[in-house]
Order: structure tokens, then C-alpha cells, then sequence
């Protein structure tokens, strides 16, 4: 996100460690929470080579999103990235999996996609804090200050306590506050110009009037 002369980018390493770089990042305790897909609800029983077969492709999922996480510590998103779709497409529903894509996303600068897979994540994990933490810094990175502001205070109502947290609320309130300073500067000059330029008009149209009229005055004088 960029305002002014402020420019900022958050990447989020929560459930994993990634070797120190130029960016600036925050890390957060690594899920001290209830894991957030245990199941609460009693499942169809299955038979015994249906649960076999969802157990196989659980154990690989798990293994094959070990091994992205090993990847993305040593700065190889892009395989990283891959490791972990596979682990997707095997056990879709694994909110974990979709929160750590998002931040290996923003590690590769594809922060709209991050956005994506962190609003998956929660999907299938409504209350977890974590991944609203990281969809705010996914919406920070895509400039989208007031929905970062909004789940940033979304994973504190939901229990997450870390200073990272607190360091992004007060990152982002920040750049709100330049933000609405900018648009209020900009109102200033347009004003002034509007100001300026109506001296000469009898009746004053709407702001948008004025400024295409003022614009095609200004070209005809090219």
C-alpha cells in the first residue's frame, strides 16, 4: 500500500519461520490456538476402504504441506506454492493449508490471491483468528485499508494476542490518518480551483460540471 510518500509491505509468517530478508514482516506465535479443523460435528460413518482411502490422502496432504513449509523457509516460494496446492487438491478443506498459501502468496507479491486463499481459510474456520490476521495483511498489501482495519479488529475480538497485532492496528490506523489527510488536500486544491474559476460564472453547476468545463476551457486555450 502506498500513500504519499508512505510506502509499506506486511507479509504475515504465522505458522511458519522464514529466513530473515529485506521485507518487513511480523511473526506470529505458531498456533498456540485449538487446531482449526477439528471436526465438531458427527461425520457419515464410512467403510473401512472409504476411510482407508481418506486417510492415505490425509497423511500425504499433511506430508507434502511439510514439505512446502521446508520450502518456504528457505525461500523457495515458488515450489513451496506448488507443494501446497497439491496438498489442496488432495484434502480441500484443511483451512490450515489455505492460511499458510496466503502468506507464501504474499511472499511472491500476489496479494489478491492472497486475499483469496486467506478468505477460504476462514470459510472453512470462521473463528480463527489467525487467518483474519493474515486476510488483513493481504488487504494491506492490496490497499484495501478499511477491510485490513476491520479483520485486523476481527482477530483481537476473536482472542489473538500478540504484538505483531497490536504493531499492524497501529500501522494501518496510520495510514488512514494520511489517507483521509490526502483526500482532504485534494478537496482543498479542488476547491480552490473551483474557487478561482467561478469568479467568472453567473450560475455555478454541479462539481462535476465545473470541472469538465474548467478542463475544455483550459484545452481550448492549447
Amino acid at each position: 500500500a502506498e500513500y504519499g510518500d508512505t510506502q509499506i509491505k506486511m507479509t504475515s509468517s504465522v505458522s511458519f519461520s522464514i529466513k530473515p530478508t529485506t521485507k518487513k514482516r511480523g511473526t506470529i506465535a505458531i498456533f498456540t490456538q485449538n487446531n482449526p479443523n477439528e471436526e465438531t460435528q458427527e461425520r457419515p460413518r464410512l467403510t473401512k476402504k472409504q476411510k482407508k482411502l481418506k486417510e492415505d490422502k490425509k497423511a500425504k496432504s499433511a506430508r507434502l504441506e511439510k514439505e512446502g513449509i521446508t520450502l518456504a523457509e528457505e525461500g523457495k516460494y515458488v515450489k513451496a506454492l506448488q507443494k501446497l496446492n497439491e496438498a489442496i487438491s488432495l484434502n480441500p478443506n484443511d483451512a490450515k493449508v489455505h492460511e499458510e498459501k496466503a502468506q507464501i502468496l504474499m511472499e511472491l507479491d500476489e496479494f489478491f490471491s492472497a486475499i483469496q486463499s486467506a478468505e477460504k481459510s476462514i470459510s472453512l474456520s470462521p473463528h480463527w483468528s489467525v487467518a483474519f490476521h493474515t486476510l488483513a495483511r493481504a488487504q494491506l498489501n492490496f490497499g484495501e485499508l478499511e477491510l485490513a482495519s476491520m479483520n485486523l479488529t476481527k482477530a483481537r475480538t476473536l482472542g489473538l494476542r500478540s504484538s505483531d497485532l497490536e504493531d499492524d492496528i497501529k500501522i494501518v490506523e496510520s495510514l488512514l490518518e494520511k489517507k483521509l489527510e490526502l483526500q482532504e488536500k485534494g478537496l482543498a486544491v479542488i476547491r480552490g480551483v473551483v474557487s478561482e474559476e467561478s469568479k467568472n460564472w453567473v450560475t455555478c453547476p454541479g462539481l462535476g460540471g465545473i470541472i469538465k468545463d474548467i478542463r475544455e476551457a483550459k484545452n481550448g486555450e492549447n
